[in-house]
């Protein structure tokens, strides 16, 4: 057997250092990135029109740096923690971040991203944070404590970098109003209940919760709704006073109909009442012997 050569061992050895390299960067590919300090968000929860403080049930953040979208929410990891307690509503959050490349002398090597995560980049990035409360989008009032000139729909920064990475920001939010979902919260405790939906007639007073959210009359009793009261004609007969439950400044129309058949027209009579008090009242010319058989009030909205 011929012994092997200088030259034939070199170029052995070689190879054995490129195969074993290659399987180090192979390795290395299947490593996670190398995680850094976290970005972590908190902050309170406000409604924007009372600004009274927000149950909370979820708090969701979606963070993109242009490229990547990821959410955050109380379902994944990292868990968002919400405090509720009297005058706040609180809530944190941890996003974490970490390093996808690795310098090895003159090259370097690229990680895996890490579960969940968003990259540490060499050069900044725009990240856009949004927040959605309870599965409605929120708004962002307060940064680091300088209120914004107008709440934002996100909050974005492009200054987190190596040399900058890790901190710490509170972000207060506004959860805009829905007028329907916090007049049926009043009176049934959540607007998702089945008798809060918008079509349901709990108290069986003939309305809609629709229509007695227009109105302004309570959906859980029945004694509250637009009703005429009392209709009283003068003793000469030349005029009629019509008075009906009411709501303040609510605006209302009065119209008359010689018959009850669904062909027959409504005919509005004067112009709109715009009540002060919980009754308004109407004063209508008539003629005695052909004043009008029927009345009927409507809530203009």
């Amino acid at each position: 057997m011929t012994p092997p050569t200088p030259a034939s061992l070199n170029t052995l050895l070689r190879a054995s250092l490129m195969a074993l390299l290659v399987h180090a960067l192979v390795l290395h590919a299947q490593v996670p990135g190398i995680p850094e300090p976290s970005l972590i968000l908190f902050g309170t929860v406000m409604e924007a029109k009372t600004n009274q403080a927000v149950s909370l049930s979820t708090v969701a953040w979606q963070v993109s740096d242009g490229t990547v979208n990821n959410n955050f929410s109380a379902v994944s990891l990292p868990a968002t923690r919400t405090v509720a307690s009297g005058a706040e509503s609180f809530y944190v959050l941890e996003v974490p971040f970490d390093t996808r490349t690795v310098r090895t002398g003159t090259s370097q090597i690229a990680l895996s991203a890490s579960a969940g995560s968003m990259q540490v980049k060499t050069t900044s990035a725009t990240y856009t944070l949004t927040a959605t409360i309870n599965g409605q989008a929120a708004k962002v009032a307060v940064v680091g404590g300088i209120a914004q000139a107008t709440p934002k729909t996100n909050y974005t920064f492009n200054d987190y970098t190596p040399a900058t990475q890790g901190r710490m920001i509170r972000v207060d939010l506004l959860l805009p109003s829905d007028a329907y979902t916090d007049w049926a919260t009043l009176f049934f405790g959540s607007a998702s209940a089945a008798e809060a939906l918008r079509t349901a007639d709990p108290d069986r007073d003939g309305l809609t919760n629709e229509e007695e959210f227009n109105a302004g009359t309570d959906p859980t009793t029945a004694t509250s709704g637009l009703r005429i009261v009392n209709l009283t004609r003068a003793n000469d007969g030349k005029t009629m006073t019509i008075t009906w439950a009411s709501v303040a400044r609510k605006k209302y129309q009065v119209e008359t109909a010689d018959s009850l058949e669904r062909s027959a027209p409504w005919t509005g009579v004067g112009s709109l009442v715009t009540a002060t008090t919980s009754t308004a009242s109407m004063t209508i010319a008539t003629t005695p012997g052909a004043e009008p058989k029927f009345f009927r009030v409507r809530h203009i909205p």
